[in-house]
């Protein structure tokens, strides 16, 4: 076969090179071998000695700069020239092959023929003596800096008016430490030091704290107060003398606040745990003592374990935010921060609390040393002025889209669109004008060099390019601008085995037929897109394209167009081929999408992480933001109720939605192992320690309508009644109809889904007889009911990256992400009574890095950290939605 095309050109991804004897010496292409080589990194050799290195991960570069021929992954096999369908069909290579071009003529080499190479084998290492050696002097001990600089100097005294609930706090203080036991009390107390010691330490902390503590306290407050401080600050066997000194530490300590000295006072202040942190519990009693230097820690300080947080914690914090009052009016900015960051321990009110008087850098020095989101980081960095600092972090965080979400929600508009344009130079520089250009294209300063990137993309061609040459056409002003991208689409309008690129053009340039310049280019691409359909390249709707028609005025074809339109496709169910769809790279949104799905009315509900959640039209045009956290959705039946959920480091933070009245109902954190992914009739099952919930939506708290104890930890229900839990190591799937009907489901854990009482998983298989080519291959498992069945769905090197499983009818349908060197691939299977069939449709995202997938007898939603997302009607494979998420 003679190919159209004999080599990749421009900037690819190569999976692998060919070194041909022909061109090079053996000694330069072992030389060049070398250099690419890293654990991992497998060589071959074809019969007439070239040489094939397939990389552990695939390289962006340029075509010609490349060692050797590049190659590029396709369909599982490896590719130096790009392919078009007609070759593809008549070429039909056989599994894992080698195919390039040699004298005009393509050659495929299966690579189970090739012969193995070891690259050691070429290294002359005889004669090589070992030395051992040892350093002259030891190392020196570096010490580890800190993030946040050291604050500055403390400015000079200032005298006050004395505070007189402090002034009164210190003058009982005072009295406490000096005055005698009653004498009641001392001649009913044993001759015992320690003991003396607790009745007059109960007595100073309980005056200490007094005049923080409300006046309406009951005398059972008190009581309880004070057996607190006996129980966890007092025990046996205590010396005399650190309570004497810990004593005059506290009143050392109030003297200092009273004064207004606070280079002292912060020094001897206490910092506060936050409640319920496992360091609030005293591990024993020890002196108190001043720390040497104010700074604002990388990590937070921990909080004194020697005092009863529990009874005291109120008292002190009042204490400290009446500092933080006092040394704002004194223009103390930097002390008080220390107060908020370090006492308090309220990081993110300490970074406001610096922006909002001015103190940009130490606010940005903070929110990078407490760990606080990087989106904060960020913004802090951008509005300090430090904008290479800010962007090296949201590069390294991925963080653009919140960052910049960020600065528009507090007013920063035109930060907002300078970071927007450095997000978009990015892009640029990596090649994805795609993407460079819709993250700029509401910037209308930037519109130049919008157009700049969009000519660069429409030169590039695929996909991302024609919807770049749409920009062009949309955006020019005038015949005489317009011409050249006109002709430009015309060419692609007639491009063979271009039929996603037509598609992805003309669908934004429909609604612009009133540009007299754009009517005969859209009256072509229409007739283009239904050869289109015509071979199933692409699946149009006929209102759509009945619309077209009309906006194109063109009303014989529209009258002619139930004729024209094809015959429905088989059912998924019934194909004997896998239905493939692929998205390229270059096609994307500007936002990572965590999670999404598909309503019943046609919308689609989008979760974008700390950035909130997106209700989109049909059409993907944003109806609402909602302005919450969201990694994981719930939805309803009918579609007009939500949960979204934020993950915590152990619990949720939950809020439920209304998405008619888009009314949000905050639930604040709730501590759940898992939960059901659909809302049945406005009630949600849930799971937590020992206990499955069923929780009632329409509540304005968690208010449970059910509970069920559980003893093992539960690890999926499902909207049957199923329930997976752990029991002593052994994975166990019963009801809550049937508690003690059990089965045990030989599953070792990974990638899994329930759906009704089935459980499904991904995983690599080791035995032989599942291997592809020699290698492991990822496996799909089912068990429904006795029977234990499994598909091969994965090809080597292939990684699982999700499941989703649904109830359809009598069968299960599932969707399998695995994961590749180029991106994610996700296959649709149906579980009948006669087992697990193979795929029937493949889904290519190209690019991807991490996917969510959905699965619902209605639909099947993949949505991608590429910002796409994709519905697939799991009964007849039409792609019901194409949708791309940009802010």
């Amino acid at each position: 076969m003679i190919p159209q095309k004999l080599l990749h050109r421009g900037t690819i991804t190569a999976a692998a090179f060919l070194f041909d004897p022909a061109l090079l010496s053996e000694d330069e292409a072992q030389k060049r071998i070398l250099a690419l080589w890293e654990p991992g990194v497998r060589v071959w050799q074809t019969e007439d000695g070239a040489l094939l290195v397939v990389l552990t991960k695939p390289q962006t570069l340029t075509a010609e700069a490349a060692p050797g021929l590049p190659l590029v992954r396709s369909r599982g096999h490896l590719l130096a020239l790009p392919l078009t369908k007609a070759e593809w069909d008549e070429l039909r290579p056989a599994p894992e092959s080698l195919i390039y071009a040699q004298r005009g003529h393509i050659r495929v080499l299966s690579l189970a023929e090739l012969t193995a190479i070891e690259p050691a084998d070429w290294l002359a290492l005889e004669g090589i003596a070992f030395i051992a050696t040892k350093p002259l002097t030891e190392p020196a001990h570096v010490a580890e800096a800190q993030i946040g600089e050291v604050l500055a100097p403390l400015k000079s005294l200032q005298i006050v008016p004395t505070n007189p609930a402090t002034a009164a706090a210190r003058a009982a203080l005072l009295r406490s430490l000096n005055q005698p036991p009653p004498p009641a009390a001392a001649a009913a107390a044993p001759k015992n030091t320690s003991s003396s010691l607790l009745e007059r330490w109960g007595r100073v902390l309980l005056d200490f704290l007094r005049p923080t503590t409300p006046s309406s306290g009951s005398a059972s407050t008190t009581e309880r107060l004070r057996n607190t401080i006996q129980e966890q600050v007092f025990s046996p066997g205590q010396l005399e003398e650190i309570s004497r000194q810990n004593a005059e530490f506290l009143q050392k300590m109030l003297e200092l606040f009273e004064r207004g000295q606070w280079q002292e006072a912060l020094q001897h202040a206490i910092p506060l745990g936050k409640p319920g942190e496992s360091d609030d519990t005293p591990a024993g009693f020890a002196f108190l003592k001043p720390r040497d230097q104010l700074v604002i820690s990388p990590t937070p300080t921990r909080p004194d374990s020697t005092l009863p947080w529990d009874g005291l914690h109120g008292g002190f914090k009042q204490l400290y935010r009446e500092a933080v009052e006092r040394l704002k009016n004194e223009g103390r900015f930097e002390e008080a921060a220390y107060v908020l960051a370090e006492l308090l321990r309220e990081d993110e009110e300490a970074v406001s609390f610096l922006e909002r008087h001015g103190k940009l850098r130490l606010a940005a020095e903070m929110a990078e040393a407490r760990n606080l989101p990087p989106a904060l980081v960020v913004r802090q960095w951008w509005l300090a002025g430090e904008k290479e600092r800010a962007i090296a972090i949201a590069r390294r965080s991925q963080c653009f889209s919140d960052a910049i979400f960020r600065l528009e929600r507090s007013q920063h508009t035109t930060a907002a669109e300078t970071l927007r344009v450095e997000w978009a130079q990015l892009h640029a520089e990596w090649g994805d004008y795609a993407r460079a250009v819709s993250t700029i294209e509401n910037v209308e300063s930037a519109r130049t060099l919008a157009k700049r990137w969009a000519a660069l993309g429409a030169d590039q061609g695929g996909v991302g390019g024609a919807q770049l040459l749409a920009h062009l056409l949309i955006w020019s002003e005038g015949e005489d601008e317009s011409e050249p991208w006109r002709e430009k689409a015309k060419a692609l309008l007639a491009q063979p085995d271009a039929a996603q690129e037509r598609l992805n053009l003309l669908t934004p340039l429909f609604p612009k037929t009133e540009r007299p310049e754009l009517q005969p280019l859209l009256r072509k691409g229409l007739r283009a897109l239904l050869a289109d359909q015509g071979s199933s390249a692409v699946t149009l709707q006929q209102t759509v394209v009945a619309g077209w028609a009309r906006l194109a005025k063109l009303p014989a074809l529209e009258a002619d167009l139930p004729a024209l339109m094809p015959k429905p496709q088989p059912a998924l169910l019934d194909r004997t081929e896998p239905l493939e769809i692929r998205i390229e790279g270059g096609d994307t949104g500007n936002v990572p999408i965590v999670d999404a799905a598909y309503l019943p009315d046609g919308r689609t509900l989008v979760a974008l992480g700390e950035v909130g959640v997106l209700l989109l039209s049909h059409d993907g045009r944003i109806l609402h933001h909602f302005d919450l956290p969201a990694t994981s959705l719930v939805i309803g039946k009918t579609g007009a109720r939500a949960v979204a959920l934020a993950h915590r480091d152990d619990s949720q933070r939950v809020h439920v939605l209304d998405l008619g009245t888009r009314k949000v109902t905050d639930w604040g954190e709730l501590s759940l192992l898992c939960w059901e992914t659909a809302l049945s009739e406005g009630t949600w099952r849930v799971a937590r320690n020992g206990q499955l919930l069923t929780l009632d939506t329409l509540s304005p708290t968690p208010k449970a309508l059910t509970i069920t104890e559980t003893s093992e930890p539960t690890l999926a229900l499902s909207s049957g009644g199923g329930v997976l839990s752990l029991d002593e190591g052994r994975f166990v799937l019963w009801t809550e109809a049937a508690p003690t009907r059990r089965q045990e489901i030989p599953f070792s854990g990974g990638t899994f889904d329930l759906t009704d009482q089935s459980v499904y998983w991904l995983q690599t298989d080791d035995d032989e007889e599942v291997n592809l080519f020699g290698e492991p291959a990822v496996v799909l498992y089912g068990q429904t009911g006795p029977l234990h069945r499994s598909s091969i769905v994965g090809e080597p090197d292939d990684t699982p990256a999700g499941l989703a499983v649904a109830r359809l009818g009598a069968n299960e349908v599932t969707i399998s992400a695995l994961r590749d060197p180029l991106g994610i691939t996700a296959l649709v299977c149906f579980s009948t009574s006669k087992g697990l069939r193979a795929p029937v449709l493949q889904l290519r995202l190209s690019g991807a890095e991490r996917v969510r997938l959905r699965a619902t007898p209605e639909a099947l939603t993949i949505a991608d950290s590429q910002g796409r997302v994709i519905v697939i009607h799991p009964v007849t494979g039409q792609l019901m939605r194409d949708l791309r998420v940009r802010l």
